[in-house]
């Protein structure tokens, strides 16, 4: 155990991995384009600091094919007497 007199926590943490790393700064903001997503970093005062990842939407259907498929059903046919 080392003496708390000797060395203080900013002594011993000093050159360790990661101790220069700043903090984020910035936020991420996900664009919708065509088929595509794309998300942006920006700063806090919304610049544009870069494109940080593009993902490929997984619902690739149409509008129009998205509204096909919420039919409606009859089920009183079904249960005729």
């Amino acid at each position: 155990m080392l003496p708390d007199s000797q060395y203080s926590y900013p002594d011993l943490t000093r050159g360790s991995t990661g101790a220069d790393l700043q903090e984020k700064r910035y936020k991420l903001v996900a664009v919708p384009y065509e088929s595509f997503e794309i998300v942006v970093r920006l700063s806090e005062d919304n610049r544009f600091l870069g494109v940080a990842e593009l993902r490929i939407k997984k619902d690739f259907l149409s509008p129009e094919q998205r509204v096909a498929n919420t039919g409606v059903f009859d089920v009183d046919e079904f249960y005729r007497e």
